[in-house]
């Protein structure tokens, strides 16, 4: 999920970067704060652009329309899930205090390791105590109360999860933009959280979401009783939302926007209100911050009336819905990493995945697990026994979702940032940031290896 390299500005392909770069600096087309990659072509070799549609998946898998797991084992499995500490957390089930000494423990902990890393800021500084200590200020350790009363609510804008409280990013490298070591997570509308703690400035909150913890703006939460958060959760009737993102407006004209869900999430469903557009509930915050549900309007081709069926047609057709989406690490700018790609993609039948990469491949049924010492035919052999569409493979530090094979070739469909190219004795950093479909031996000749040669597991989303 995390490959550390960031953003640069419109480069022509194959051509020299430091000259290119000193060139475009020249005449102030690209900030000193960019660093330049080459960038990889758009169709990455090894593929075609038939591969870049789903029906081309589709036609090549044993059994596309097989139900992999009904309501009732995919509810036993989000179960299996919620019962692992750490991967997946029910909001509502919370008590109703909560350790003031682990939280605070749990603040000095954070400071201290991203301390540890040795990290910079936007310009470039190293970030020194004087910085952490504004953040430590922020969360006021000493107003931590001994037990912590636990507050309930929805976000009501798509918001930013931090791990401290601030808007300012910190980077492992300098100029790597593209990946703020604060940014912990990004949370869609009506997603219920349980708030712990306040900044001294009244600005953040920090919550437990049900994927993850951290700093979100106070203005983009809602708060309700715990019976409230039940109440709308419980809903009867809900939609998914099928789309990459789906448009939230507050009129039936669909002209007054007012956001955005991405795949997977789900919503409170009124009403019909024609045959292209259903009436939907929204939390949103009144004037006194409290909870109250709006009513909002929504196309109807975006959502499906509840979970789609768990087949791996359904999979492939989500995941390539999003082809092409921008990468986004850990949801930066509303976009997508590895991890929440396949997350998202799963989401629309229901299914829970943890919210990070590494916690995601110890999921589902186990069919292979490989130690890099295993040669790359014996790996390519057991792809070619398994299920496209409902088959994650693990490497370390990223997620891909299995689509099949291609001739004796295994491919897969990922949000990926960049790839390595053993070029002239060294390897060249191919940026591609966005979800493609690649053959596993891309990156094959480079020091990291290919990706078949870096593959770690490969598990079936099942019981």
């Amino acid at each position: 999920m995390k490959n550390h390299s960031s953003d640069f500005c419109y480069l022509r392909p194959l051509l020299p970067v430091i000259v290119l770069g000193l060139a475009l600096l020249n005449c102030g087309c690209v900030s000193l704060r960019e660093r330049l990659y080459y960038s990889a072509p758009t169709v990455i070799s090894g593929t075609c652009r038939q591969m870049n549609t789903p029906g081309f998946w589709i036609s090549r898998h044993a059994d596309p329309d097989r139900v992999i797991m009904d309501r009732g084992q995919i509810e036993r499995f989000n179960s299996c899930i919620s019962e692992e500490p750490g991967l997946v957390r029910d909001i509502t089930g919370l008590a109703d205090l909560y350790s003031g000494r682990e939280l605070a423990e749990e603040f000095n902990r954070q400071i201290k390791s991203l301390y540890q890393h040795g990290l910079y800021t936007f310009s470039g500084k190293k970030a020194g105590r004087d910085f952490y200590k504004t953040a430590e200020d922020l969360m006021c350790l000493a107003g931590v109360a001994p037990q912590v009363k636990v507050k309930f609510g929805f976000i009501s804008a798509s918001s930013d999860q931090r791990l401290l409280p601030l808007e300012d990013g910190l980077y492992a490298k300098i100029n790597d933009i593209d990946f703020d070591e604060l940014q912990n997570s990004s949370l869609d509308i009506a997603t219920p959280v349980a708030v712990l703690h306040q900044s001294v400035d009244g600005k953040w909150l920090y919550l437990l979401a049900p994927l993850s913890d951290g700093w979100v703006k106070a203005d983009n939460v809602a708060l309700c009783s715990r019976q409230q958060l039940k109440g709308f959760l419980s809903a009867q009737r809900f939609s998914v939302v099928i789309s990459a993102r789906a448009d939230i407006f507050l009129d039936d004209r669909l002209t007054d926007h007012y956001d955005y869900l991405r795949m997977g999430s789900r919503i409170k469903v009124q009403a019909d209100l024609t045959d292209a557009i259903v009436k939907v509930s929204v939390p949103v915050k009144d004037v006194d911050g409290g909870f109250i549900e709006k009513t909002a309007y929504m196309k109807k081709n975006d959502l499906s009336p509840g979970y789609l069926p768990y087949t791996p047609r359904n999979m492939i057709e989500q995941a390539f819905k999003q082809l092409n989406s921008p990468y986004g690490w850990g949801g930066m700018n509303g976009e997508a990493d590895c991890s929440q790609f396949v997350k998202e993609v799963f989401a629309c039948s229901g299914i829970c995945l943890p919210r990070n990469s590494s916690s995601q491949s110890g999921i589902g049924a186990l069919i292979a697990e490989f130690n890099n010492k295993e040669d790359s035919q014996s790996k390519i052999d057991i792809l070619g026994k398994v299920y496209g569409g409902v088959t994650i493979l693990g490497l370390k530090g990223h997620i891909m979702l299995f689509l099949g094979m291609a001739g004796a070739r295994p491919y897969a469909i990922h949000s990926l940032w960049a790839y390595r190219q053993r070029s002239g004795g060294k390897d060249t950093v191919r940026r591609v940031n966005r979800v493609v479909v690649t053959g596993l031996d891309l990156g094959k000749g480079s020091f990291k290896g290919s990706l078949l040669q870096r593959l770690k597991s490969v598990r079936q989303i099942s019981d």
